[in-house]
């Protein structure tokens, strides 16, 4: 027990805590710039256990300031890629016979890298006035059948079978046009109909739209504040799978698991894109069907009925209302409305990408794994202390083996007091019977011997020869002493004993 407790002691890591130290922190600054790759990244949860980091891709797209001088309006335009969320079931799948930390009493740690396609979505947000609108807004078309709002007089609503009204005109095969069509990729040069929302919403409201056939988009229509700009916000949402992304994951026994994506690095050799040269990046027709759920669960389409979702009234609070290039530029110190739509978005893009495969047309991904455990850097030296329990062991086994029987322990009182009372009487042990040896007699050696015929008995050493000369003339008179006295003045003198 002393050998474990204090080889434990000595070889296993142990936390304690330091000295106090007084130190200067600088302060964390709020502003973080208004260039998308250098703003904060997405993060999400999964499972409640692993935390997930995105990437922002696409970054030279994000200028605002850039799109403000070509367009003449606020363009928010951001794509988030989500890291691969089937990868930790991997990691612990024991197919991929991968060491976990709970074998390492939950204080292991590994990470990897995976090869493996990333879930990206792209928010396209822009500024456009009632007028630019109104082309997709179905009350104000000449032969729209609308109601009037009881709440507020001036809002003109939609019937909710208003999508029957929406139809193509003679000899054209798309919808009305707008100034915003090459902002959105709307019309014939893009091959995609716009979308057509039943009315205007109104402040802090927003307007959903997944109904164009054809379409791999989510649209919405935002409202902020009227008091601060009297125009209306566009946002598209899209999905697609992203091949330039690998996914790495560090899994953990004390601080749980990470999972974040790295992206648009030409130097990353375990990209899906340098696994499999050529890999597309392929759009998701069947997101929308996914976004509509997630907009119902989020209450982003609060019309008819003017809900005032509390999503919607933070959206819009995040809406740039700045009029001039020089002020068009991301706000340093509060995410744009396109960058928290991709972050809401990024979760449910997580959220699908639990069970779905690694990869577009191969059976297996890339993957480089680095386990992770305790060690201390002078553990080496204590290997000795093993290695020599071991030999002694070894010693051990072999004595008993070549020695094989049964050994009978002398110094067990029922064994001794047999051996002491078949052996002969000792002169050097001559006058101790009453009281125990005592002087040289202490110092006598004592060899068990076994004769011929198998009896066991005891044997004096050279120690006693030579106590025996030093001490004779005094054992004599001592020996005499005993002799002489009765048995009651023997056990009746001062000198104590164990009789």
């Amino acid at each position: 027990m002393v050998y474990t407790t204090a080889f434990d002691a000595v070889v296993s890591p142990h936390l304690r805590f330091g000295h106090w130290d007084n130190i200067l922190m600088e302060e964390n600054p709020a502003n973080v710039g208004s260039i998308l790759a250098f703003r904060p990244n997405a993060t999400s949860m999964l499972f409640d256990n692993t935390a997930v980091i995105g990437s922002w891709i696409a970054t030279n797209s994000s200028n605002t300031m850039a799109s403000y001088e070509q367009y003449n309006r606020i363009v928010n335009n951001v794509t988030l890629a989500m890291p691969h969320a089937g990868i930790t079931a991997a990691a612990k799948d024991p197919k991929n016979e991968i060491v976990q930390s709970a074998e390492f009493g939950n204080v292991g740690e590994y990470s990897l890298k995976a090869s493996v396609v990333s879930s990206a979505v792209n928010v396209l947000c822009a500024n456009v006035n009632e007028i630019e609108i109104a082309p997709l807004i179905y009350v104000t078309w000449p032969y729209a059948t609308i109601l009037i709002s009881k709440d507020k007089p001036t809002q003109k609503l939609a019937l909710a079978d208003y999508a029957n009204d929406v139809q193509l005109l003679p000899g054209e095969s798309y919808l009305n046009s707008t100034v915003v069509d090459d902002i959105f990729e709307w019309g014939l040069k893009y091959h995609r109909q716009p979308p057509v929302f039943p009315m205007f919403p109104i402040e802090y409201n927003s307007i959903a739209n997944v109904m164009m056939s054809n379409s791999d988009a989510i649209y919405l229509l935002i409202k902020a504040s009227d008091a601060l700009t009297s125009d209306y916000t566009l946002c598209k949402l899209t999905s697609f799978q992203y091949p330039a992304c690998s996914t790495s994951c560090t899994i953990s026994g004390l601080s749980g698991a990470t999972l974040w994506s790295f992206c648009d690095d030409p130097n990353d050799k375990m990209g899906y894109d340098s696994s499999v040269p050529g890999s597309p990046t392929s759009r998701n027709f069947d997101g929308k069907n996914i976004g509509w759920d997630w907009v119902v669960s989020l209450s982003l389409n609060t019309e008819p009925t003017s809900a005032n979702s509390s999503t919607s009234r933070m959206l819009a609070n995040l809406i740039s209302t700045n009029t001039s290039p020089r002020n068009s530029a991301l706000n340093p110190s509060m995410p744009s409305i396109s960058e928290a739509l991709a972050v809401m978005a990024g979760n449910t893009l997580l959220l699908s990408k639990t069970d779905a495969r690694f990869y577009h047309s191969w059976p297996s991904q890339n993957t480089s794994l680095e386990p992770r455990s305790y060690h201390q850097l002078w553990q080496g030296v204590f290997y000795l202390v093993p290695f020599l329990v071991f030999v002694t062991n070894v010693f051990c086994l072999v004595y008993l083996l070549l020695l094989a029987g049964l050994v009978t322990d002398y110094s067990k009182p029922q064994n001794l007091f047999a051996l002491a009372v078949n052996n002969p009487p000792s002169g050097s042990m001559s006058g101790s019977c009453g009281a125990g040896p005592e002087g040289g007699q202490l110092s006598v050696d004592w060899h068990v011997k076994q004769d011929v015929s198998g009896h066991f008995y005891i044997q004096e050493g050279r120690g006693a020869e030579l106590q025996m000369q030093g001490e004779r003339f005094g054992m004599r008179n001592r020996s005499r002493t005993l002799n002489s006295k009765s048995s009651y003045s023997a056990l009746s003198s001062k000198r104590s004993s164990i009789l």
